[in-house]
């Protein structure tokens, strides 16, 4: 039986385009999806980051408050789907500011992990780290680390296997193929932040950065892969013009 992943990243709360979002949101409501995977950097922590002007950015609160609207909106819209959150590097600012002030002696303490934080089990969402592998582990969903004008190509390379991943918030789709083997296929999908992003110290438009999600729908042994493209707050998918 088939199933469908939605996979959503970058959304940057606190920096973050509401129709960017909107507009994912409404594809995954055609996709039908039995998965939906918070692929990283939901959040932003844009007052708990080294680069930037601290003092710039909304509150940790305030981020918080936007990820809970938004799990709320997920939660309602799609009651039976699984909603899996993977953290990514700007989630993982939480902790590491927690351990740069010497906290680390709380580590154990459920009030202070980043899965409660979220307060994740108020909306039945799961919360794992690192990479994960669906599709008789053929296909593999993470947060990624690789930027630049090629992550997809080098994101398939460490993996060795079909997959998508966030962080570079581009949309870019390679294909690896093998002379009587199945091709591989790794998708780099684009973000649901700001494309011009306040703490850019340089010109934004050079950034080559666009919104966008992917849909991922395996059936046994084959594998389908979407690789979505949003504009303005809309995009184009299976034949339909969807707004935010």
């Amino acid at each position: 039986m088939a199933s469908t992943h939605v996979v959503l990243a970058d959304h940057q709360f606190g920096d973050h385009d509401k129709r960017a979002i909107a507009c994912a949101v409404n594809v995954a409501e055609v996709a039908e999806p039995d998965y939906i995977w918070l692929d990283g950097d939901v959040l932003d922590c844009g007052r708990l980051s080294n680069f930037r002007d601290r003092q710039a950015h909304i509150r940790l609160k305030r981020e918080l408050e936007y990820a809970f609207e938004h799990f709320a909106d997920l939660r309602a819209r799609f009651p039976k789907a699984r909603i899996i959150y993977k953290p990514g590097n700007h989630d993982y600012r939480i902790p590491l500011q927690l351990l740069a002030g010497n906290a680390y002696e709380f580590g154990d303490l459920a009030e202070l992990t980043l899965s409660s934080l979220l307060h994740l089990d108020n909306y039945g969402i799961e919360y794992t780290v690192g990479r994960s592998l669906i599709g008789r582990r053929q296909v593999a969903i993470k947060h990624g680390s690789r930027y630049g004008m090629h992550p997809s190509i080098n994101e398939l390379r460490d993996e060795g296997r079909s997959g998508a991943s966030g962080h570079a918030h581009k949309t870019q789709t390679y294909v690896a193929t093998f002379p009587g083997a199945r091709p591989m296929v790794w998708m780099n999908i684009g973000c649901l932040c700001n494309l011009s992003p306040t703490y850019a110290k340089w010109d934004a438009k050079n950034l080559h950065h666009n919104h966008g999600l992917g849909v991922i729908t395996i059936d046994g042994a084959l594998q389908g892969f979407e690789n979505v493209v949003i504009h303005r707050g809309k995009c184009i998918f299976r034949g339909r013009t969807i707004t935010a």
